[in-house]
């Protein structure tokens, strides 16, 4: 083994500039003949873990010695070994072709390739690794992540990712053409990637956003779940909950709204009929959510913002209307009941009788007083569906037959327990009946008024 790996071109191809070094290495090992387990065997990156669950190591830390033992085998500078790599950024973001990217952006168990690609040249390109990328852009064709003959999944589990366990060599298989969004969005993706070198679609930035990667990526798996409603449909693809073919189904709707940026997310906002508070909080609290976790959503945001404030402004002002009706409504019914209330009064007078409330204003004492009275049958009152009534004559004969501790305090300077040295004692009151307030027979104290 060693003596193979030690031979001279053309066993060492030459990689790429726009290779993964994980794509190489499996190249490596299939130029060579040699399994790709026993290559990626000779790495403490796998040598601590006993065993290689995934041929993918772009995203992951080679040590001085891993990159000695690559640079010796592929007869390569470590400069260009690095260059395969995926330069890391501040956490969780990383480098990506000169951008900006999230970490999550990259696909890191399925892999996707155009065939015709590999046929002009059998290595695989580091774009493809993107997960918004779906379709070649040189050749107009969806990428494919499954075998033509046996649909097989192609992975970096695997050891090659260019010929099938069945056999069949991937860069001969049958292809569909990309729709011209698809392929018009990869190439706006590939030339900020300075990878493009044809004359793009959109140059006229008022056509389709102008924002960096990482917020084109951020936006894009956004719109994708808003648009899904639930999980991101690029989540729902890496978990093989649906095809490739049917992310990028998903995908067109949200290509389309970026773009013709900002009208297409206007017409978006429009679909989901965000005419009701409710529907405005969901999206809001969604959107301020994702950027205060993930952030890089201002363009959405400020478009949102944009768009909902006349909502608002209409439904804050249909509002204020409903409450100014409601209150109008309000003090019409209190006018109606005033002016009923005082046609009552006038009617319960003219025929001799007084609420409670009346009776209590005429004796200067609560509501609740005058009713504690009517339970100790001190006075004659009349139910009439609305509450008691009392007699204008049982009222007088009240006033004639008691006084309250209160109005004799008025006139004479004295107390309870004065009264109750003199031997007057209350008929009523809170050590008699527990009556709140304390009433006593004018007979009884005529003889202090002498």
């Amino acid at each position: 083994m060693n003596k193979l790996l030690n031979k001279p071109q053309p066993l060492h191809p030459t990689p790429y500039h726009d290779e993964s070094l994980s794509g190489y290495l499996l190249r490596f090992s299939y130029v060579n003949g040699i399994p790709a387990r026993f290559l990626y065997g000779k790495l403490d990156l796998f040598n601590e873990k006993r065993t290689i669950k995934s041929y993918f190591i772009d995203l992951d830390f080679l040590n001085k010695i891993d990159l000695e033992v690559l640079k010796n085998i592929t007869n390569n500078r470590t400069a260009d070994i690095l260059n395969m790599t995926i330069a890391k950024h501040t956490s969780p973001d990383i480098v990506f072709c000169g951008n900006r990217i999230c970490r999550d952006d990259i696909e890191i168990v399925r892999v996707k390739i155009c065939p015709f690609c590999l046929l002009e040249r059998e290595y695989f390109r580091k774009i493809w690794l993107l997960g918004n990328v779906t379709a070649c852009p040189q050749h107009k064709v969806v990428l494919i992540d499954s075998c033509s003959i046996c649909s097989e999944q192609i992975s970096w589990r695997k050891g090659n990712i260019f010929l099938c366990r069945c056999g069949h060599q991937h860069k001969k298989s049958q292809v569909v053409l990309a729709a011209t969004e698809t392929v018009n969005f990869s190439e706006y993706i590939y030339s900020m990637c300075d990878l493009y070198k044809g004359k793009l679609t959109f140059r006229n930035k008022s056509e389709f956003i102008d924002c960096d990667l990482l917020t084109l990526n951020r936006m894009h798996r956004f719109l994708g779940r808003e648009i899904t409603t639930g999980l991101s449909i690029e989540n729902k693809y890496r978990r093989g909950d649906i095809s490739l073919l049917e992310y990028v189904q998903v995908q067109l709707n949200v290509i389309r709204i970026l773009k013709s940026w900002p009208d297409g997310y206007r017409k978006f906002l429009n679909s989901l009929n965000l005419t009701t508070y409710s529907n405005l909080y969901y999206l809001e609290r969604s959107l301020m959510k994702t950027q205060r976790v993930n952030g890089y959503l201002k363009p959405l945001i400020e478009e949102y913002l944009l768009y909902v404030q006349p909502i608002k402004e209409k439904i804050a002002q249909e509002e204020e209307e409903k409450q100014k009706s409601e209150i109008k409504e309000f003090e019409m019914m209190v006018e109606k009941f005033i002016i009923y209330e005082k046609e009552l009064s006038l009617k319960r007078k003219t025929q001799g009788l007084l609420n409670i409330n009346e009776v209590g204003k005429i004796l200067k004492c609560q509501e609740w007083h005058i009713k504690f009275w009517m339970m100790k049958g001190l006075f004659n009152n009349i139910e009439d569906g609305l509450g008691n009534l009392i007699p204008l004559v049982s009222l007088k004969k009240f006033k004639r037959t008691y006084i309250t501790l209160k109005e004799i305090q008025k006139k004479l300077n004295t107390s309870y327990s004065q009264l109750s040295r003199k031997g007057i004692e209350p008929v009523s009151g809170l050590k008699i009946d527990g009556g709140r307030m304390y009433l006593y027979q004018k007979k009884d104290i005529k003889i202090l008024f002498k």
